[in-house]
Order: C-alpha cells, then sequence, then structure tokens
C-alpha cells in the first residue's frame, strides 16, 4: 500500500498520539536545540559521578535532561558540580517549589553581527571552505517564538532575516565578508527566503516526546563528526518519536531530503543558474531509522544499536510496510529502493572524570559465501568505518570546569556510497545512486539550488582524522576552545562513482587513503568537482588545522564570539606537491531582547 507523504506523517502522528498517556502533569516538552551547553553540562556532572550518559542522541526534549538531572547524586557534587547543577535547573527552568506552567507563550530578537576575516581569497571560497560554517552562523536578524499551549503541547518557530549560503558574489570571494544584508559583497539577491531553519511542533509525557519539524539532529558523542547523522546539514525536515527511562532509549527518526533526480547534472557553481521554482520537485528520498541504548555495569557504560536506510522513489510516495519501527530494515531486501547502515556505540566512562568512547559503522562488507573483494571477479567493495576517543574532565579552582579529548577516526573509500542497485555495471557519471550524501535546498532570487553533503561522517569516505580538543567554560559566561585538527585524505569524495571491486588487489587500490582508482568519473557536473578533472588526482592531500575560540556572555542580553583558525593543506585537491593555507578570522557580536 502506498500513500503521499503528507498523508503518511498525518497517520503516524494520530496513532502515536492515541497509543500513549497524554495526561502528563506538567509542561516540559521543549526540545532544546543540539548546540545548547546544557547537555553537556550534564555531561560533565555525569562524568564527576563516574557514570555514563544515559543517552548520545540529541536534540532532548526538557522532560529528558530533567529525568537525566534527577538521577544524579547531589550528595556527591564538589562546589563547582553544585555551581553547574544549579546552572542547568534555572536553564530548564524548574526549582524545589515551581514546574514549567503551560498555556503561555514567550518570544525573543536577536541581533547578530558577523564579520569573517580570511587571507586566501582563491582556494577558499564558497562556505564549506570555511571551518566556521553556514550552520554555525547567525542571522542580522531572529525573531524566535515558543509556545506551551495546554499540557503536552510545546511549539517552537524562528523567523530570520539574512543572507543565503549561495553569495552572489561568492562567500569568501575577498577579504571582509559580513552578515549584513545588502552590504557588498552581499546584494539585495542574497537575501534568506528559506527560513525557518529551526520549526518544532512537539508532543509528549515524561518518558516519551514526539516532534514533527525542522531541526538539527546528532547521533553520537565524536568530536569531528558522527556516523549515522553528524549534524553538518542547517537542519533535517524530520518526524522523530523517543521513548525513554533511566536505563534505556528507542528513537525512531522518518527525514526526508529532495531526491537526486532533482539535481544531479543540472547545476552549476554559478548560483545565477540552476533550477527554478517553476521546475517541479519530484521523487521521495527519506532515512528511516531507528535506535536503541542501554546502560550497563552499575551504569558506568551506555551501548547504542543504530539501523537505517535511505529509501528512494521516483514516483514520490512511499510504501508504508518499510516505516515498521519493529522491523529489521536490511532483511526488507530492497536493494533497488534503499541502502540500509548498521551502527554500533560504546560510553564507557570507568573512574571519575575519564571517559572512553567508540563507533562503529558498517555499510557493506561480504557474508560467509558470498564474493570476497580482493578474491571473488564480482565482489562488492567492503566499506566501514571506526571511530575511538578518550575525554578526561577536570576543575579548575573549583569554579570552571576544563576538559582535553582526543579522537582518532578511520573510514573506507566507499563508505556511503553505492550506486543504484538495478545492475551489476560500475555507476555511470550521469547516474545518481542510492547513498548517504543529502542535499538541502535553497532558493535564491535567481533560482533554487541543492547543496550536498554526508548525511554522516563529515569528511566522508577515505579519511584518517585524529582531533585533539581542550576547553574550560565558566558555563552561563564564558568559554575558552583549542582545537588541533589532522586528517589524510584519499581521492574518494561524495561525487566518486561506486563501482564493483572485483578480484582487483585490495591491499593496493581500495585502502584508505587511496591515491588511484580506475573509476575516474564523477557523480555530478565536473564544475561541482575541487577539480575539474578528476584524472589529476594522484596523492593523498594533508589537512592540518589549529585553532581556537573564545565566548564571552557580557550581561544577560549581550554575547560576544571570536573564532581563529589557521588551515594549511598539502597535496591540495590531491594533486601531488601542491599547497595551500588560509587564516580565518570569524569576529560576531549578539545582543538579544
Amino acid at each position: 500500500m502506498k500513500i503521499k507523504k503528507n498523508g503518511l506523517l498525518l497517520f503516524i502522528l494520530i496513532c502515536l498520539l492515541f497509543t500513549n498517556n497524554i495526561f502528563a502533569i506538567d509542561n516540559h516538552q521543549r526540545i532544546q536545540n543540539i548546540d545548547s551547553d546544557i547537555y553537556e553540562g550534564i555531561r560533565d556532572l555525569y562524568f564527576s559521578q563516574s557514570l555514563a550518559m544515559p543517552s548520545t542522541a540529541a536534540p532532548y526534549s526538557d522532560s529528558e535532561l530533567i529525568m537525566m538531572l534527577d538521577l544524579l547524586d547531589t550528595s556527591k557534587f564538589n562546589p563547582s558540580d553544585a555551581k553547574l547543577y544549579k546552572y542547568i535547573k534555572n536553564s530548564l527552568s524548574i526549582n524545589d517549589n515551581n514546574s514549567n506552567e503551560y498555556g503561555k507563550i514567550k518570544w525573543g530578537v536577536d541581533f547578530n553581527l558577523e564579520g569573517y576575516i580570511h587571507q586566501n581569497t582563491t582556494d577558499f571560497i564558497r562556505r564549506e571552505n570555511f571551518i566556521y560554517s553556514f550552520k554555525d552562523s547567525e542571522p542580522l536578524i531572529n525573531i524566535g517564538f515558543e509556545s506551551w499551549a495546554g499540557k503536552n503541547f510545546y511549539g517552537l518557530g524562528n523567523f530570520s532575516l539574512g543572507n543565503t549560503y549561495s553569495l552572489e558574489n561568492v562567500f569568501g570571494g575577498q577579504t571582509l565578508t559580513t552578515n549584513i544584508i545588502a552590504l557588498p559583497p552581499n546584494g539585495i539577491f542574497d537575501l534568506d527566503f528559506n527560513m525557518p531553519y529551526r520549526g518544532i511542533l512537539a508532543f509528549g509525557g515524561d518518558t516519551w516526546s514526539l516532534s514533527v519539524g525542522r531541526d538539527r539532529v546528532k547521533w553520537g558523542n565524536g568530536e569531528s563528526s558522527n556516523f549515522i547523522i553528524g549534524d553538518n546539514l542547517p537542519y533535517l525536515d524530520q518526524l522523530r518519536y523517543t521513548s525513554f527511562t533511566n536505563q534505556f532509549k528507542y528513537t525512531y527518526l522518518l527525514a526526508f531530503f529532495p531526491h537526486p533526480m532533482n539535481y544531479i547534472n543540472n547545476l552549476d557553481i554559478d548560483p545565477t543558474t540552476g533550477l527554478g521554482q517553476g521546475s517541479p520537485v519530484e521523487g521521495t528520498r527519506a532515512l528511516i531509522a531507528h535506535r536503541g541504548e542501554g546502560r550497563l555495569f552499575n551504569d558506568k557504560m551506555t551501548i547504542a544499536l543504530t539501523e537505517s536506510i535511505m529509501y528512494q522513489s521516483e514516483t514520490n510516495v512511499l510504501d508504508l510496510r518499510y516505516l515498521s519501527p519493529t522491523a529489521i530494515f536490511h532483511n526488507y531486501y530492497i536493494r533497488a529502493n534503499a541502502n540500509s547502515l548498521l551502527s554500533a556505540e560504546m560510553d564507557f566512562t570507568p573512574f571519575r572524570n575519564f571517559n572512553i568512547y567508540a563507533q562503529g559503522v558498517v555499510d557493506e562488507f561480504a557474508l560467509p559465501g558470498e564474493p570476497v573483494p580482493g578474491v571473488a571477479s564480482w565482489a562488492l567493495p567492503n566499506a566501514f568505518g571506526y571511530l575511538f576517543g578518550v575525554r578526561y574532565n577536570y576543575d579548575v579552582l573549583n569554579k570552571y570546569k576544563g576538559k582535553t579529548s582526543l579522537e582518532f577516526a578511520h573510514t573506507d573509500p566507499y563508505l556511503y556510497l553505492r550506486g543504484d542497485g538495478l545492475d551489476n555495471e560500475k555507476q555511470a557519471a550521469n547516474e545518481y545512486g542510492i547513498n548517504y550524501v543529502v542535499a538541502f535546498r535553497e532558493f535564491t532570487n535567481h533560482d533554487a539550488r541543492y547543496h550536498s553533503e554526508f548525511l554522516g561522517y563529515k569528511y566522508g569516505g577515505d579519511a584518517i582524522v585524529i582531533n585533539l580538543n581542550s576547553s574550560l567554560k565558566d558555563y552561563g559566561k564564558w568559554t575558552v576552545n583549542a582545537n588541533a585538527f589532522y586528517m589524510l585524505h584519499g581521492i574518494f569524495d561524495k561525487y566518486t562513482c561506486w563501482d564493483r571491486v572485483y578480484n582487483t588487489d585490495p591491499t593496493t587500490a581500495y585502502i584508505t587513503p587511496t591515491t588511484t582508482t580506475d573509476n575516474e568519473s564523477n557523480n555530478n557536473s565536473s564544475s561541482q568537482e575541487p577539480v575539474s578533472d578528476i584524472a589529476l588526482r594522484n596523492s593523498v592531500s594533508q589537512t592540518i588545522v589549529l585553532g581556537g575560540s573564545v565566548n564571552y556572555q557580557v550581561n544577560e542580553n549581550l554575547n560576544c564570539f571570536v573564532q581563529m583558525d589557521y588551515i594549511n593543506i598539502n597535496n591540495y585537491q590531491n594533486i601531488s606537491g601542491q599547497k595551500t593555507s588560509d587564516l580565518q578570522l570569524v569576529l560576531s557580536l549578539s545582543y538579544s531582547i
């Protein structure tokens, strides 16, 4: 049975509403922004008591965060823990005598002034080449509304006045750029009409939450990124259901994206060309994912298992059978319509303030009896990713919270990539696959454009990453952060066409990082590739980023932020001997009323 998307969302909403207890006492259904420091603060408190976090799947409702907070033993707090605990309780609008009231509406206005200064206006142009990304930046003016309608409902909407992702004169094309609308190099045609970037309707109780709308999502606690959902996109259009206790959490996510048939081979880097709003948006593409998290060993360890499929249909419908949260998605056997991922995560706090975490993801591998890469003449490429990190927290002067983390990640060349599943031939340059490279659509006064990102690990496959981070924080007042990043990246990227590996020796051809491939075609127009001729790629790129930032809350209304990053790339664009570098500075001043 097939139904259209709008009817499907309404059907799921009605079913879930009537199969749960709708008589919660207090309204704690607000969905916190994934960048909120409330979760980071609760994580610090858990580590100080040698506990693992109950969940690493953001965003969270206030109900879930309050549950996390209530599980802590306040008698074990040191002075800095007690100070942080008080800050979090105030942020969640709870105290010993009063809970959130319902039936109220709040609104606020943020005025944000940002300046972006950098040296290299030749190589480091467009948003994707800046460390401070589009999802980090703020519009010039942002108006937010929140509503607690009744005992169980919550609504949020953000309406903004700012610039688009694609500037008419190219972001970074000159030394200084700002977020001020119509101030050169920004033009009147750069006005952003794609808001709201965050808009939510939520319904829930003490142990569950259902939300629908537009919000960011992050699954995992990786510093460099995460494998299933890495928060790389400015938003996901989604329906999300969670049920949680102090020992177990279940999450079901349905997120929609533009089908690749709308943009593969249609676009150019030039933002003045592309698909206008008169062109029909066709096809269905949806991430269907569910995740279970549970705690072990006296709550010192949390494990998470996640399964997902990327579902595609050219006829703009979904088959309702494949939305079952109780199914094993891998067992659908619909290779021509879906591509599946399986991930396992571990979060372990063996002793006070010391945490170990790991992630592993499987995209493709040979089961016993199947063709083996490097041996069989008809083998599929293996596609794995794994990440390992350690983090140590510490108190400074019994007032401030510090942390240092070291992380390592490795991804196979074909991770997230795949052909259309219809045949066994190599994917052609003008064909789109069923992969985990997704896009968000942007309308400008010139056209509609699509910007592609890996949904999971930010840097995709064919990468080896080492990330060192350290920060010191006085919650609610100031944060100082320093980060060192090193990456080796082969020639495979989000435009690389999928292919079988046959009996090619895997020790020479498909081991991260790659330097050669027999697949010298890309998956989009050549002008979207960093190198117009991919055949020029012959080396592993080496990227070093050294950066730091300071955030200071001057008072209740005024906030200042500064970030500086130095980037150096050897074998730039995977061409041997080609080098480039840049120094990037971001200055931000925000005033809220």
